[in-house]
């Protein structure tokens, strides 16, 4: 495959094809369905005739031929996923979501709102989520764990500046929203 064709397909793009990660739920699910520890049960979504990975639905140009197709390279993307954390000196993780759709059944987490441009929605099945400073926290130290357990102590001080500042940021904006600041009758201060 050409570099052009690498670069459409978003082989470089992304340290191990996943695509967008938004949140750290979707972090940490990411390594658990890499490590074999979590299936979802939305495995696939019929498109255009194929089919598309949930997860990762726009990493391929047109979707996949058969449902054996995705998996092989879903297999191929798992094991690029467990080979980056084994091997990674330095990972840097930009939060910027706390909110996200979600599978009602298993709390899958989707980059995607399912039916939005792909998958079909089914209210009974997903639902939007927006994870709270203590959910974000937790899986945030979880991911942590999951650090060391795989790469050692390094990685304490850099979670431990990314905690503070990530959440110190929303959890003010959280109170902010939540005191009616700016309406009649709030004050600053």
């Amino acid at each position: 495959m050409g570099q052009d064709e690498q670069r459409r397909r978003n082989y470089g793009v992304f340290t191990a094809r996943y695509g967008n990660l938004y949140t750290a739920r979707q972090l940490l699910q990411l390594f658990d369905r890499a490590c074999g520890t979590f299936a979802p049960v939305d495995s696939q979504w019929e498109q255009d005739g194929g089919f598309v990975d949930p997860y990762r639905p726009f990493i391929e140009l047109i979707p996949f031929p058969s449902v054996a197709a995705l998996r092989e390279v879903r297999e191929e993307h798992f094991a690029a996923v467990r080979r980056m954390f084994e091997t990674l000196d330095v990972f840097i993780f930009t939060l910027g979501l706390t909110e996200a759709w979600r599978n009602r059944i298993d709390g899958a987490v989707y980059p995607v709102c399912p039916g939005g441009h792909v998958g079909r929605f089914d209210p009974d099945q997903h639902q939007f989520v927006n994870f709270t400073v203590t959910e974000v926290g937790a899986d945030l130290i979880d991911a942590r764990g999951l650090f060391r357990e795989h790469k050692g102590l390094c990685y304490q001080e850099i979670f431990d500046a990314l905690h503070y500042n990530v959440l110190g940021s929303r959890l003010i904006a959280e109170r902010f929203c939540r005191s009616r600041l700016g309406h009649a009758g709030g004050g600053a201060g």
